[in-house]
């Protein structure tokens, strides 16, 4: 019997009144005749009218009957049960209903089987207790999907959940549920069969399957075959190059194999977003954040990841659950930067438990310790293995793979060089040392590079695997959860600068040195007077701020390489990681900036009048605020785009330098028409433009209309500011979802 992917399963048949149960290998007869297996006594129903085999999967065949066989109005002859199926015999609209289910095959004693549930006109499915169907799973929202009849049948939707809605495998947010479909909420899989959702079990006889799998184009050697189930631990150890990590990008779906298929719980990992939610990938390099406490970071990704309606006693529980499980309690109060090489390891591994995986890849997990510390690790995985996981670690440095249930060792090419129980390691290599081992598995793959006739080079496919289509931002849901994701990395940047006091006295000072260094530049008269001396002010107020502001969240943003993009591949969109950080130094930005137009007015004279603020110190404020607020914008999309901190801070220092001339205070732009195309695209032009009009500089200087007194060239100069940012935070927005 099968499932939708073909493995084998049980066959349960009702229909009126009656159930049986059937095996892969049986002839299901069902009709009006005494000898099938299910006889219905209606006279539209012929002697044989249906019959059910197995083919690699439950195969309904209409036996010429009478009066047909129907599903939702249509003719069947021949169709694949799939995971369920309802169809009537003897007529379309009122003939007898016959309901079939395809469940995992039975181990041992009989599981418990929960009652289908009724779809009637409306039922919310959720974790709360007011809701029509109750899933007590923490990975499932208090409201997390709602199904709903309307003209054209039952529609599934989405409520703004955390953790998704997935039906056939794929993520909706709102979507018609067919008859057969399987809807996917949490751990939980159910399928549609007439109008009520069966339960569908998970399957304890299978778990990964590697099928025919070349990890590497054109990488020669027999593709790898194996496969795991209950709680295992294996172990894949390879040298340096060989694909390990490689291997497990393609097991967690996040890359796609260059042939193959991999599969999780019978079902194939790449065409299936659903089944993805069930693998964690611990990865190789440290990607939280030294400065938060153990306690801290735990808490942050069970808050990204699990339902925002989660309490905050479930979120601490969750945490000290994991950090308990990983042997982190003590440790929980220390910074994440002050614990060793291994228990950091230990703490990527609690962040991702956090969700409850039963797939947990581990990727280069000994790398740098000694011998003792390596052991105990192992240990662990050893522990979380035999709690139900499976667990699937990439190393080259193996220890203790006595521990391990079974080993694959990689040669260059990822080419399968061992595959078995630990014990058999002895008979395959010569030497016990490993070091020797990677010596001759290099010699052979350099050997058998020279037959490849000339196929590609090994390496990393460039291809992704497509990510599910983001929810509309237009919806109300999607929204609010991007919200709520966008708060969680707001505040985890808030502590992240409050624990950095260095970098916190820096924004504190940004205010008191523009303000002494404009001073320097400044003649008796400060902005009073429309001058040189207010134009040098004028020039150092604007690419101060630039700089000051820029800066910061381009530093942020390019350290956050790592820790963004394994966030991204959990879930968390770009449209709440940018807006979170641009909201957070865009604050920080404001604050300096309004500090530093009061800090200048309390030490020097300011513009005589305002143009249309009313308060000139207020128009001040504004255009600086306004400048600091797009160079944030621009400092993140340059950090996007060159993510690298050691590119990325000279890039922004590049693009700040580069304004001096484009704002106009040093060149005339007017007589400059090359330079002034440049200008337009530069942030301090337009903010030096609308700090030159409340000072009125155009009085001294006509050739720029821009610095004219007035009303209008300041507004022009805060609309350009608006464009430019509005721009920036689009280049940075698509850079971040590629």
């Amino acid at each position: 019997m099968t499932g939708p992917d073909g493995a084998p399963g049980r066959l349960t048949v009702s229909a009126a009144g009656r159930e049986r149960r059937f095996a892969p290998g049986d002839r299901v007869l069902i009709g009006r005749g005494a000898g099938c297996d299910l006889v219905l006594a209606d006279a539209r129903v012929s002697r044989r009218h249906l019959e059910i085999t197995f083919d690699g999967g439950w195969v309904l065949r209409d036996l010429d009957s009478a009066n047909g066989t129907w599903h939702e109005d249509t003719a069947v002859t021949a169709r694949p049960a799939g995971a369920g199926l309802a169809v009537r015999l003897g007529d379309r609209l009122d003939g007898v209903l016959v309901e079939i289910i395809v469940t995992p095959p039975e181990d041992g004693a009989e599981a418990p089987v929960r009652e289908p549930v009724p779809l009637g006109r409306r039922l919310t499915i959720g974790r709360g207790r007011g809701n029509g169907l109750v899933l007590d799973d923490p990975l499932v929202s208090r409201e997390h999907a709602r199904i709903v009849r309307g003209a054209r049948g039952h529609v599934v939707q989405d409520l703004g959940s955390a953790n998704l809605t997935f039906r056939n495998g794929d993520r909706v947010t709102r979507a018609p549920l067919c008859d057969g479909d399987v809807l996917t909420i949490g751990r939980t899989r159910l399928v549609r069969i007439a109008d009520r959702l069966h339960f569908l079990p998970g399957d304890p006889d299978t778990g990964l399957e590697l099928d025919e799998l070349a990890v590497l184009p054109g990488s020669g050697g027999a593709p790898l075959t194996l496969s795991l189930t209950g709680g295992s631990l294996l172990a894949i150890v390879g040298p340096s190059g060989s694909g390990k990590s490689l291997l497990l990008r393609q097991i967690a779906g996040r890359l796609p194999p260059a042939a193959g298929r991999i599969r999780y719980e019978s079902r194939d990992v790449h065409a299936n977003a659903d089944i993805r939610t069930r693998i964690a990938l611990v990865p190789d390099r440290h990607t939280g954040h030294r400065r938060l406490t153990v306690r801290q970071a735990a808490g942050t990704t069970a808050a990204l990841r699990r339902p925002a309606d989660t309490a905050p006693a479930e979120l601490a529980e969750a945490v000290r659950d994991a950090l308990a499980e990983t042997g982190l309690t003590e440790a929980a109060g220390r910074r994440a930067g002050s614990l060793d090489a291994e228990r950091r390891r230990r703490l990527r591994i609690a962040c991702e438990l956090l969700t409850g995986p039963s797939l947990l890849l581990v990727d280069e997990p000994f790398a740098g310790l000694d011998p003792g510390r390596a052991r105990d690790l192992m240990r662990l995985l050893r522990r979380l293995a035999d709690a139900g996981r499976q667990v699937v670690v990439a190393t080259r440095e193996p220890t203790d793979l006595a521990s391990c249930d079974a080993v694959l060792v990689l040669a260059r090419g990822a080419r399968e060089a061992y595959l078995g129980p630990p014990a058999g390691l002895r008979q395959r290599f010569v030497s016990p040392e490993w070091a020797d081992v990677f010596d001759d598995l290099a010699a052979v793959a350099d050997a058998r590079s020279d037959l490849l006739d000339g196929g590609p080079p090994a390496v990393e496919p460039p291809v992704r695997v497509p990510a599910a289509p983001a929810a509309s931002v237009r919806d109300r849901a999607a929204r609010r959860r991007i919200a709520h994701q966008a708060g969680i990395v707001a505040r985890r940047r808030v502590r992240l600068i409050a624990a950095d006091p260095p970098v916190l006295g820096l924004l504190a000072l940004v205010p008191p040195l523009l303000v002494l260094l404009a001073a320097t530049v400044a003649d008796g008269t400060g902005l009073a007077v429309a001058g040189d001396g207010a134009r040098r002010v004028l020039a150092v107020l604007t690419l101060g701020v630039a700089a000051a502001s820029a800066v910061p969240v381009a530093r942020a943003v390019a350290g956050d390489r790592a820790v963004y993009a394994h966030e991204r591949a959990a879930g968390l969109p770009p449209e709440a990681y940018l807006p979170a950080e641009a909201a957070v130094f865009g604050g920080v930005a404001v604050l300096q900036a309004a500090a530093t137009a009061v800090l200048w007015l309390a030490v020097r004279p300011g513009p005589a009048g305002a143009v249309l603020l009313v308060l000139p110190a207020l128009e001040l404020g504004v255009a600086l605020a306004a400048t600091a607020l797009v160079s944030v914008l621009l400092g993140a999309a340059v950090a996007a785009f060159l993510p690298r901190p050691d590119r990325a801070l000279p890039a922004v220092a590049a693009a700040t330098a580069v304004q001096l001339p484009l704002c106009g205070a040093l060149v005339p732009l007017a007589g400059e028409p090359l330079l002034g195309a440049l200008a337009v695209f530069a942030p301090a032009r337009w903010g030096f433009a609308a700090l030159a009009a409340t000072t009125g500089l155009g009085a001294g200087d006509p050739g720029d209309a821009l610095w004219r007194h007035a009303a209008v060239p300041w507004a022009m100069s805060l609309l350009a500011l608006a464009v430019q940012g509005a721009l920036l935070a689009a280049a940075a927005l698509w850079r971040l979802r590629r």
